[in-house]
Parts: C-alpha cells; structure tokens; sequence
C-alpha cells in the first residue's frame, strides 16, 4: 500500500462527526455515525484493505458503507463504532482510532494516523486527507451499492468540500434511550425467544427478562446423544464472546444492551462457542466464515422438538452469529441442557446394571457401548469421547 493511499484511508476512516452539546467534548466511546444529509449509518464491511486513489474525487470507498435502514440500524451491531480519541493538535483536529466488528480503521488504512475536525458553522465534524496538498473529504452519497446484497447499502466516497452537508457526519453517542441497540432474535422456542449472539463490543442489559448463557461442554454418551451443556452467564460480557442470549421479546426495542461501559477480559470458566462478525461475500471484500455441515453446528431446534444446535442449510454464517464446533463423528444435533439436567441423564444411565446389557457378556474384555457394540480395547478406553461404557464386564463413566 502507497503512502498516499495509506494517508487517504487514514483520514477517510476519521469519520466527521456532529453532536450537539458533545460538539467540543468528543470522548472516548462507542458511537453511531451518521450522515447529516442523508441519515445514513456508517459501518464497515470487512477487513479487507482497498487500494483507493485518493486524489480524485467521487472515488467509492468499497470498505464503508451506509445503511439508510433506520429502523434495522438499532440492531445491526456493525454501525457499533468504537471511537478513541488520542491525541487533540494545535489547529484543533483530533487524531483518533475507529473499531468496529474487530476491525479497526487503521489496520484497513496501514496503521495510518485518523482525523477529525469541528466545522462551528455547521456544528458537525468533518474528515480529510491531506497530501501534496490535496485535501479530500469523506462525503455521503445517496447511490445504491449495486454490487452489494443490501437493497439499503449506500455508497461512501471520496470528495472535495461543498456548500452542501454531505461532507458532515454526526456522532451519536450510545445510550439506552433514543440511540440504543437492541437485539432481534432469530430463534423462538416454546414462546421465548433466543439469539446466538457475537459482537466485538462489551456488554450488559438493559431491558428486563433477559439472559445470556455459553457452552461449557459437548458431551456425547455411549448411545450416541450428544449435549451442549450451558451455563449462565450472570456478569458483563466481555467483549468478542459468543453466546446464547435469551431475549425478553421478538421486539429489539425490548431486549436493548448496555453498551459503554468495563468488562474483564474472558469469562471465568470455558466457553466452547465460536462465532462470525462479519459476512461479506463479495468477491474483493470476501469476508466470511465458511460452514462446514461436519463440524459445525448452530442454534435451533432438533428433530425431538427440543431447544439445541443443529445442521445449518447455508454456506458460510450470517454476521454476528455464535456457533459450536464438534468432531466430524458427532450425531447432527447436540440437545442443548443445563449441568443439572445433563447429570440426571447420566445418573438415570448409571441407573442401568450390566446385567441389564443382555448383548454385553458379563465377563467380557474390552470396551462396550450401551447397545452392546464392542467400541475398542481395554488399552484404548481413555481416547474415546466423554460417554457411559461397559469397561471389562463393569459399567464405567468417562
């Protein structure tokens, strides 16, 4: 990447910002950033750095995009930007940083140095890029991205200032009132309603009735049920962590996150969740995780009718999307039960005596499943999977 290019991203992802009272107090937060013109959203599409010829003007930015979908916005966690503020400069600029979905707009622009600046007259920010004194700026355009899946996506491009406001962009700080997030939720059980869930932001509720669990372990028994065994989780989530979240309704504005705040840095016991943040398959921006119906497994419902992780039907993940990895011998669903839950199931098992194996010798070497399936030799007992097993004529737990 040239330096000139580095220095366009730099300030092009410096986003210009209004804000009212916070027009001279910018802080260190998380933020909406939105087009004064065009009420759009900025966000970015994904990691990938794009080599952009800054000196001209009306050059598409391919890696921010806007969305014009208000209502969608409150629950898309990729227009979550997190800004940090660094350093203020003499002429008044402010240097800062943006992340968003793990991506930070430095990384995309070579770890260039970002931007912004006040414009009183209009009481808005502004971002530019300066070299060989050109200076550009970071301008809104109602043009649809005709390349993009999003029917809402607007095109972000490069320009030079104008007596108009699309150079101007406000910066809209995240609260739990009127710029809040909200979760929608994309599986319902029994009448609740749940989301796999993963952002790069921390967090904690806001709104009542709601919950978040993670994956502790993915048991398999003898007779070929497997577990996800959950746990919850009653502390902030730290940021990047994949879970299960239980919603209070089908209704975002009735499952809001509280976004600004200090989380630790993991949670205290494991989490075998993954998960995706962006899903962006153009060609040039490929940015996905791609599924593999092996191994991987997402939330919903099994074929008993009961709440788990089962076979997805699409080729890569949805953004934002928690999901389990298991070995490539695992059964297609894994029913989802709490430590409790899965202890009965395994003191009901221990319940069942040799003797009630009609096909396991009582005296037999080696290792039987519950069905009477010689499974391996004695030897091999420790490299099986967790399960229930007839270890030499003796039922054995592992």
């Amino acid at each position: 990447m040239n330096s000139y290019l580095k220095k366009f991203l730099s300030f092009a992802f410096a986003v210009a910002f209004s804000c009212n009272a916070l027009a001279q107090t910018v802080s260190t937060g998380y933020y909406r950033v939105e087009s004064v013109l065009l009420n759009q959203c900025l966000y970015f599409k994904s990691k990938v750095a794009q080599d952009v010829d800054y000196t001209k003007a009306g050059v598409d930015l391919p890696n921010i995009r806007g969305s014009l979908d208000k209502n969608a916005v409150y629950s898309m966690p990729e227009t979550v930007l997190y800004l940090e503020t660094l350093k203020t400069e003499t002429d008044g600029a402010i240097r800062v940083d943006l992340a968003s979905q793990g991506v930070t707009a430095s990384s995309i622009a070579g770890n260039a140095v970002l931007r912004i600046k006040n414009e009183p007259s209009k009481n808005a920010y502004y971002a530019f890029a300066e070299a060989k004194r050109v200076i550009k700026y970071l301008v809104a355009s109602p043009s649809l991205d005709e390349d993009t899946w999003e029917d809402t996506d607007c095109k972000v491009l490069t320009g030079n200032k104008s007596s108009d406001n699309s150079v101007f962009w406000k910066l809209k700080k995240l609260d739990e009132s009127s710029e809040y997030f909200g979760i929608s939720p994309r599986v319902e059980y029994n009448g609740a309603y749940y989301d796999p869930f993963y952002v790069f932001f921390p967090y904690s509720f806001s709104s009542s009735g709601m919950k978040a669990y993670c994956i502790t372990s993915t048991p398999k028994t003898a007779d070929g049920k497997a577990f996800a065994v959950y746990q919850e989780v009653t502390d902030a989530v730290p940021v990047g962590t994949p879970l299960i979240v239980k919603c209070s309704s089908k209704d975002p504005k009735n499952n809001k996150l509280k976004i600004n705040g200090v989380t630790p840095q993991s949670l205290p016991f494991t989490n075998c969740m993954r998960g995706a943040y962006r899903s962006c398959p153009e060609l040039a921006l490929r940015d996905v995780v791609d599924y593999d119906s092996k191994t991987m497994r997402i939330l919903g419902k099994t074929s008993e009718g009961k709440l788990g992780f089962v076979t997805a039907t699409y080729s890569y993940f949805p953004k934002n999307t928690a999901y389990l990895v298991v070995p490539s011998a695992y059964p297609k669903e894994l029913t989802l039960v709490s430590k409790e839950e899965y202890d009965k199931i395994i003191a009901g098992i221990d319940d069942v005596t040799v003797d009630d194996q009609q096909n396991v010798p009582a005296r037999a070497k080696g290792v039987y499943n519950l069905s009477g399936v010689k499974v391996c030799e004695t030897s091999e007992f420790n490299s099986l999977p967790s399960g229930v097993y007839i270890v030499d004529g003796k039922q054995k737990i592992k």
